[in-house]
C-alpha cells in the first residue's frame, strides 16, 4: 500500500520488476485516492529499485557430478517438465537434454505446451487426472529430473507413498519449494537454462526399450476404456462428451490454437484431449482454481496476441460467474470463441459426490438461462449442438467468423473426467473406471 506520493515511481518500477523477474506473476499495488490525486514535482522523487536482486546460486560442479552417476545408473527415468520450463524460456535448452538422452517426460498441467505435445517421448499429463501411462511411469521410476515444478498434491496424492524407488533431481529457482514435499536427492537452486545445459553436457543415450514398452502398454490398457475412443455409442440421441468435443477442436485446430480453460471438468478434459502442438499456448487457473477466470483471461491474451485465434473453454457453472463480460466483449469488438461445455451440473464436484459421497448431489444440478439468447443480447453470435454430426460444422463456423462467437455443447451430465487418483491417495490406488 502507497502512503507517500513520490514512492510511487519506485514501487511501480519494483512492482515490474517482481512480475518479471524468478517466479513471475500478477503484483498489487493499493493507490488510495488521496495519494493519486496528490501533485509532486517530475523531479522530486526516486525511482532506484530497493528490492534486493535475487540470483540463484546455479548448479555446482558436485551436483553436476551427482546427477551424472544418477542418470547413468538409472533403467527407468521421467522427467517432469514445469511451468518453470515456459517462465524462464528453456523449452529448447530442455528438448535437447530430452533428445540427447531419450528419456521420457510428462508435464505438469501449468507446464502444459512447454513443448509439443505430439512427441514421442511425451507420456502427457501426470497427476490426479493424469494419463494412466504417466502416472504407472512416475509409480514405478528409479529417477525423477524435476524442472520447474513444486510437487502440489494434485501431482504427488499420498506423500509418504509417493515414487518410493526414485532418486529425485529437483532443479527450481524457488529455494521454498526444494524439499518442502518431496526430498531431494539432488537440490539444485538455479535458474532452468544453465542447469539443463551442464546436465545435458553430462547425460547419455539408452534406448530404455523396457521402460517405454511399459508405457506404451499403459496407454493401450486405458485406450480400450476410455469412452472417448469408443465413440459417443449410446444412441443419436445422445448427448456428446467433452473429451469428444476438446478431441475435435484439436484436430480442427492442428493444436495450434490459444485455449484458455476455466475450473472444473472442462478444464481437465481440455488439458488430456487437446493436443498442444505449440509454445505457450495452454491457459489456466491451475493454482488457485478460480472460477470465472477464463472469459477475462482471454480478452488479455487476446490483446497480446490479436493475430492469433484463442478458444475459450468452459463450463455452465463457471461461465455463468464471470458472464457479465460478456458485456466487455461486445464494447470493445473483442474476437475470441467460447466453446461452452453445457452439462447442466457442477460437474468436478458433482463427480466427487457421486463418486465419495453416495451420488448425494447437493447444490450441484444447475438450472441455465438461454446461453444463445443471452449472447445474442450482447450482439454475439452463436449456436447450440446437441448432436455429433453437428459439432464439426459448428465449430468450423466458429473458426471462420469475424468476431466473437458462442458455441454452446450440451454435454452428458454423467460423464467423469477418468483416470482419477483420489485426494491423498497413493498412486496404486488410480481408478481408470466409475
Amino acid at each position: 500500500i502507497l502512503d507517500d506520493p513520490y514512492e510511487i515511481p519506485r514501487i511501480v518500477k519494483e512492482a515490474f520488476y517482481l512480475a518479471n523477474t524468478g517466479r513471475k506473476g500478477p503484483v498489487n499495488i493499493d493507490l488510495p485516492k488521496d495519494i493519486s490525486n496528490a501533485v509532486i514535482p517530475d523531479d522530486g522523487f526516486d525511482a532506484t529499485i530497493r528490492y534486493p536482486v535475487l540470483q540463484p546460486p546455479g548448479i555446482g560442479k558436485d551436483q553436476v557430478a551427482h546427477a551424472q552417476r544418477l542418470m547413468a545408473s538409472s533403467e527407468r527415468p521421467i522427467v517432469f517438465v514445469g511451468h518453470g520450463v515456459i517462465q524462464s524460456g528453456a523449452q529448447g535448452e530442455v528438448r535437447r537434454f530430452l533428445e540427447k538422452s531419450n528419456m521420457p517426460f510428462s508435464c505438469t498441467l501449468h507446464g502444459i505446451s512447454a513443448l509439443p505435445g505430439d512427441h514421442p517421448q511425451y507420456l502427457g499429463m501426470m497427476g490426479m487426472h493424469g494419463t494412466v501411462e504417466a502416472n504407472r511411469a512416475i509409480e514405478n521410476a528409479d529417477l525423477i529430473i524435476a524442472l520447474g515444478m513444486r510437487f502440489d498434491d494434485r501431482v504427488t496424492g499420498k506423500l509418504d507413498e509417493y515414487a518410493k524407488d526414485a532418486d529425485v533431481i529437483h532443479v527450481e529457482h524457488d529455494p521454498s519449494e526444494i524439499n518442502k514435499n518431496v526430498r531431494a536427492t539432488v537440490p539444485i537452486y538455479s535458474d532452468l537454462k544453465p542447469a539443463v545445459v551442464e546436465m545435458t553436457k553430462v547425460v547419455g543415450h539408452k534406448p530404455y526399450k523396457k521402460w517405454y514398452a511399459f508405457a506404451a502398454e499403459n496407454r493401450r490398457d486405458w485406450e480400450t476404456l476410455d469412452p472417448v475412443n469408443k465413440g459417443n455409442g449410446r444412441g443419436a440421441n445422445t448427448n456428446l462428451l467433452m473429451g469428444t468435443v476438446i478431441r475435435k477442436l484439436s484436430d480442427l485446430t492442428d493444436g495450434k490454437d490459444n485455449v484458455v480453460a476455466d475450473v472444473g471438468q472442462h478444464q481437465m478434459f481440455a488439458a488430456r484431449y487437446y493436443q498442444f502442438n505449440r509454445f505457450n499456448t495452454w491457459f489456466n487457473s491451475g493454482g488457485l482454481g478460480s472460477m470465472g477466470f477464463s472469459v477475462p483471461a482471454a480478452m488479455g491474451v487476446k490483446y497480446t496476441r490479436p493475430k492469433e485465434r484463442v478458444w475459450v473453454i468452459v463450463g455452465d457453472g463457471s461461465f455463468q460467474m464471470n458472464i457479465q463480460e460478456l458485456g466487455t466483449i461486445m464494447e470493445q469488438n473483442i474476437d475470441i470463441k467460447i466453446l461452452l461445455l453445457n452439462n447442466n451440473f457442477l460437474g468436478m464436484v458433482r463427480q466427487w459426490q457421486d463418486l465419495f459421497h453416495g451420488s448425494r448431489f447437493v447444490g450441484t444440478p444447475v438450472k441455465n438461462p438461454d446461453f444463445i439468447a443471452l449472447a445474442s443480447a450482447y450482439g454475439i453470435a452463436g449456436e447450440r449442438v446437441t448432436k455429433e454430426k453437428s459439432l464439426e460444422p459448428a465449430l468450423r463456423r466458429a473458426m471462420k467468423h469475424k468476431g466473437a462467437y458462442l458455441v454452446e455443447i450440451v454435454t452428458d451430465m454423467d460423464e467423469m473426467i477418468m483416470p482419477m487418483i483420489p485426494a491423498g491417495s497413493r498412486f496404486s490406488d488410480m481408478r481408470v473406471t466409475r
